[in-house]
């Protein structure tokens, strides 16, 4: 193989790498191993770029993928104690509204009187509750009277007032203002006595305290 000694001279120190042995004399052998290893070299490292690039690919993908968890984690925390809060929020106005001592009330009562020779007066009271509101819707019918009225009910286990709200369709007499005392509902043992107020019964006979309205059937409280 012909070779040049370049050991003297700018040729030499411009070409000095390709003298891969140190020996002073550059080759065509020598300079074909040069690009070989190098070429090799450049192999090895995209090899070793591209793992790197792989790697933080990697790495940022899982970083993605855990910041995704954290916030979807983070959401049904939230959800879960707002749906916890709730429920027992909701759970507790039940419970309060289960409590009511009014709740014993609920139902239909009725009462009826006679006055000889061919007038009669029918009463119907209706108790139900609407949320921790009590209410009660009151008909009488009779000799000159169509009374259709909306109370609100007030009271405890043991009394309640049927106080007047507002006139319901059909009524025809409205002498009643709102907040008037109708009458007021006593329990005591087995017996319902009613104590009039602004409602005076047909006969004078029936106008004091006594037992009139009789329950037809009580309501389950839902």
């Amino acid at each position: 193989m012909l070779s040049i000694n370049y050991t003297r001279g700018k040729v030499y120190s411009q070409n000095s790498s390709l003298d891969i042995d140190k020996d002073g004399i550059i080759t065509k052998g020598k300079a074909e191993q040069r690009v070989i290893n190098t070429r090799e070299r450049y192999k090895l490292t995209n090899i070793i770029i591209r793992q790197v690039l792989t790697v933080k690919r990697l790495l940022v993908f899982i970083t993605v993928i855990f910041c995704i968890l954290l916030i979807i984690f983070a959401f049904l925390k939230e959800s879960r104690i707002t749906y916890t809060d709730n429920k027992a929020n909701d759970e507790a106005n039940i419970s309060l509204e289960d409590a009511s001592p009014l709740s014993t009330w609920l139902g239909e009562y009725s009462f009826s009187e006679y006055a000889p020779p061919d007038q009669n007066m029918f009463y119907s009271l209706t108790i139900y509750r609407e949320g921790n509101n009590f209410f009660g819707e009151l008909s009488i019918d009779g000799f000159q009277t169509m009374d259709r009225l909306l109370a609100t009910v007030f009271g405890d286990e043991n009394t309640i007032e049927i106080k007047f709200l507002q006139y319901l369709p059909d009524n025809i007499y409205e002498p009643y203002e709102e907040g008037d005392v109708l009458f007021t509902l006593q329990k005591h043992e087995s017996k319902l006595f009613t104590t009039w107020g602004k409602i005076k019964p047909l006969l004078f006979s029936n106008q004091k305290t006594g037992e009139y309205f009789q329950i037809d059937y009580s309501t389950p409280d839902q």
